[in-house]
């Protein structure tokens, strides 16, 4: 044979009960190879265990002793590398957490939100790099100003601090003294609103990214903070609001009057069509449309609308209704968004002038349609809804009798008013819901 072993006990008082020590002589091809086994029994049966360094055999040894006498494993004494201090230091640190947390856990917590990275910044540095790259992804200036002053809000409760000093508890106060318009307490799905932009920007800390030297923090403090479920904010929603067909008429009348009729095809295309419209130039799907006005086509009676223009970034083909169709022939030498004038003031001025709620002509627009026509599909698809969302908002919250009204809602050019024509509109009249 190649291979020869001898053993020396090297521990030659231990007892057989014991954990012994042996070294292990091995001859293989000529050459000698050494190694230290421990050899114990349990319920008889023997198991051993090799170690190629002496130190480590005896320290496995004199363990496993003291578990072969019973020791409790939270009592037994145990070799470490940590020094008289250290153990006095672990021993206070439990001792003070008690039951509640262990020494790791409190590690973990400090490092994840004291440990600075090795390139820290600011809250408004921080605000300004990520401002800086919304702005040339193209996010909206809407969505940038509400960033800014959510994040510039908190700065004003913290102060302009280090990120990664920033803890939950901070947060989770700024968020309870947030106040609505009115001066009470946040809605909850305003509640959700604020609690997610705060989060989106610690994300953004977090990330890595060596060209503006990210992560700036290791932890996002909003994490833990509870979010409110989609039942609790449906119960604060406020009833959807809906302009009543002499609502319309009287308003597009108004449009027809005010500035030479300069704003007439932008409400009539957000009542009859439901395009997102928005008080801002190249924002909103209505504003963005009125960059594009070929995409309206009256041969095919149809809008089609780029995924670029839509908030769902996907394309869709909006009907021109009859009585739309009047509209845009009539005003059809007039911009959709008008030129020389003050578009942001004008819309704002229409609205407050009918005290018009948020996305009201949309939500009049799925509405009326889907009374008239009682298709849920086909009202999802005009306004780039989800059927659910227009079954839960929509279905039958206007009569057919109304639907037909608005529906035939035309402009009189010689009165130089809207009128309800004679001949009503015929919608497809069988229920299609899904």
């Amino acid at each position: 044979m190649s291979k020869r072993e001898r053993v020396t006990l090297t521990d030659k008082k231990a007892k057989s009960a014991e954990a012994s020590l042996a070294t292990v002589s091995q001859k293989k091809n000529g050459k000698t190879y050494v190694s230290f086994r421990v050899r114990w029994k349990i319920d008889g049966e023997t198991k051993t265990k090799e170690f190629k360094e002496l130190p480590n055999a005896e320290i496995f040894k004199n363990q496993k002793n003291l578990e072969l006498k019973g020791m409790s494993e939270a009592k037994q004494p145990f070799l470490s590398s940590l020094t008289k201090q250290n153990l006095q230091d672990a021993e206070w640190a439990q001792s003070t957490l008690g039951e509640t947390y262990s020494i790791r856990e409190a590690v973990e917590f400090f490092l994840r939100h004291h440990r600075p990275p090795k390139h820290t910044l600011t809250i408004s540095e921080a605000l300004k790099v990520l401002l800086d790259k919304k702005e040339k992804a193209g996010v909206s200036d809407r969505q940038r100003r509400t960033l800014k002053t959510t994040v510039n809000a908190l700065m004003t409760h913290t102060g302009d601090v280090e990120l990664h000093t920033i803890t939950e508890e901070q947060v989770r106060l700024y968020l309870g003294k947030l106040k609505g318009r009115d001066g009470k307490t946040l809605k909850k799905k305003t509640w959700n609103n604020r609690r997610n932009e705060v989060s989106s920007f610690f994300t953004f800390a977090m990330e890595k990214d060596l060209s503006t030297q990210r992560p700036w923090t290791f932890h996002n403090p909003v994490e833990d903070i509870e979010k409110y479920s989609k039942d609790s904010i449906r119960q604060e929603r406020p009833p959807i609001a809906t302009s009543d067909p002499q609502t319309v008429c009287d308003l597009l009348t108004y449009a027809m009057q005010y500035n030479g009729g300069a704003m007439v095809k932008y409400f009539a295309l957000a009542y009859f069509t439901g395009i997102r419209p928005s008080p801002e130039v190249k924002q909103g799907e209505l504003t963005r449309l009125a960059e594009n006005p070929s995409l309206i086509n009256l041969e095919t009676n149809t809008i089609r609308l780029h995924a670029s223009m839509t908030k769902d970034k996907r394309e869709r083909t909006v009907t021109i209704a009859p009585n739309l169709k009047k509209w845009l022939e009539a005003y059809e030498h007039l911009p959709i968004v008008p030129e020389g004038l003050d578009f942001p003031r004008a819309y704002r001025h229409i609205r407050q002038q009918f005290k018009l709620q948020h996305d009201e002509t949309r939500h009049s627009f799925i509405s009326y349609h889907v009374a008239l026509n009682r298709s849920v599909g086909n009202a999802a698809l005009e306004a780039g809804n989800s059927e659910a969302k227009v079954k839960e908002h929509y279905l039958y919250h206007r009569s057919r009798g109304d639907a037909e009204a608005f529906a035939s809602i035309v402009p009189d050019m010689e009165a130089g008013v809207a009128v309800f024509a004679k001949e009503k509109p015929k919608g497809s009249g069988h229920l299609k819901v899904s």
